[in-house]
C-alpha cells in the first residue's frame, strides 16, 4: 500500500463518515438552479479572476460575483504550471457552488462552463493536478454537507453570461437589477 493509496484511503472513510444522507426526490416542483461559471487569466498569466452568475427561476433571485485571485494564491495553483485556466474555471464553480450552498441543498443544478477540460474535471472529481485536486476535494467536501444533484454542461464561450464578471466588468448587470454577492478566494 503506498503512501498516496493510504491517503486516498483515510480521505474516503472521513468522507462517507460526514456524509449526510441524500434525499431522492423523483419530481421535485422546483426548477433547477442555473449556474453560468467562467475565469480569466490575462497579462501574460500575470492577473487571474473567476466569476458566475446564479438565476433561481423558482425564486426570481439573479445574483453573481466577480473576484480577483489574489497573487499568493496565483502563484501557488501556478507552482507546476503557468497555465492554470483549467485551475481557475473549476475554482469559480467550486466557489459559486460554495457561495450558493443554501439553494442548491437537494436542487438539481446546471452547472454551465466553457472550458471542457475544466467540465470534464468536474464530472470526474479528479486530475493529475495537484492543485486542481485540492478544488475538486473542496466540491467533493460541500456536497457531502450539502447534497445536491449537479449537472454540468458545455456553454459557448460566445453564450456564457459569466465572462463579464468574472474579468470583473458588472456594469450590465447592474442593469439589470441583479444583486451582486462577494465571494471570498
Amino acid at each position: 500500500l503506498t503512501r498516496s493509496m493510504a491517503v486516498e484511503i483515510k480521505w474516503l472513510a472521513d468522507y462517507l463518515y460526514r456524509a449526510v444522507p441524500r434525499i431522492v426526490v423523483a419530481k421535485d416542483p422546483r426548477p433547477q438552479l442555473l449556474i453560468f461559471t467562467d475565469a480569466a487569466l490575462e497579462a501574460d498569466d500575470k492577473l487571474a479572476s473567476v466569476g458566475a452568475v446564479l438565476i433561481d427561476r423558482g425564486s426570481s433571485v439573479t445574483q453573481y460575483f466577480g473576484e480577483r485571485i489574489g497573487a499568493d494564491v496565483l502563484r501557488t495553483l501556478q507552482s507546476e504550471s503557468s497555465k492554470v485556466i483549467n485551475t481557475l474555471e473549476v475554482l469559480g464553480a467550486v466557489l459559486a457552488i460554495e457561495q450558493w450552498i443554501r439553494r442548491c441543498l437537494h436542487r438539481r443544478i446546471f452547472v454551465f462552463i466553457d472550458n471542457d477540460a475544466a467540465r470534464s474535471c468536474l464530472i470526474k472529481k479528479s486530475t493529475t493536478s495537484s492543485s486542481l485536486n485540492l478544488a475538486l476535494r473542496k466540491l467533493v467536501d460541500i456536497s457531502a454537507s450539502c447534497p445536491m444533484y449537479p449537472w454540468f454542461l458545455r456553454v459557448p464561450s460566445a453564450s456564457n453570461i459569466a465572462d463579464a464578471p468574472s474579468r470583473l466588468e458588472f456594469s450590465d448587470f447592474e442593469k439589470l437589477g441583479a444583486q451582486r454577492v462577494r465571494v471570498e478566494v
